[in-house]
């Protein structure tokens, strides 16, 4: 069982999806996605009005899960950016992923 489920295993979890596109705008910039096998759900909100928001969304839950995966295959896989002292290495990781989107989005 990887760690990340360890954390939160998935027999405890029930959840639901759902997005709307809003009254300002014609397109849906927000991206979620789930990966039952990590624990881990992962939502990102577009940010409407600025260019190219729904890329945005989408390449960072991609990234996130990504990292993830990609630190389940390989536990010794570095981190981004500091680790938080006292955090879980669940939690770490889960920060160095939005590390990860964030410098990819910039």
């Amino acid at each position: 069982m990887s760690t990340i489920a360890k954390a939160l295993p998935t027999s405890l979890l029930d959840f639901g999806a759902r997005s709307d596109v809003g009254r300002s705008r014609s397109n849906n910039e927000d991206n979620f996605h789930a990966a039952l096998e990590l624990g881990l759900f992962v939502l990102s909100d577009g940010m409407g009005g600025l260019d190219a928001g729904e890329v945005a969304s989408k390449l960072t839950v991609e990234t996130v899960f990504a990292h993830c995966r990609d630190a389940e295959a390989t536990p010794n896989l570095p981190y981004e950016g500091d680790q938080a002292e006292g955090a879980s290495d669940v939690s770490n990781r889960l920060a160095s992923a939005i590390q990860v989107a964030n410098k990819i989005i910039r």
